[in-house]
């Protein structure tokens, strides 16, 4: 698993953020351990517990069952996280690849 970020979902999520992220997570196979849903699926969840994994945007844009309007969605509830967490501009790279 890759690296992750901790943050207080209380404070940064709203409940369409909360709606959001579940959207995603209904078009991810759960099942699909061979190209990678299983993981993805798991890394969404994370969001909900405040880990966000550094892997996860990558993922998701490589994951053929996820959209690009959906990935767009994932990237501005990601912005907030990393606007909340005062994320420092170098790592942003790790993040959102």
């Amino acid at each position: 698993m890759s690296n992750f970020k901790r943050f207080d979902r209380h404070e940064v999520f709203e409940m369409e953020d909360t709606s959001l992220v579940l959207d995603v997570i209904g078009k991810v196979d759960k099942y699909d351990y061979e190209d990678g849903g299983a993981e993805v699926s798991n890394m969404l969840f994370g969001l909900f517990d405040g880990y966000w994994y550094s892997d996860l945007y990558r993922k998701l844009d490589n994951n053929l069952k996820v959209s690009t309007y959906d990935l767009a969605i994932i990237d501005e509830v990601l912005w907030k996280i990393a606007k909340a967490i005062n994320m420092d501009q170098s790592e942003w790279k790790t993040y959102f690849n």
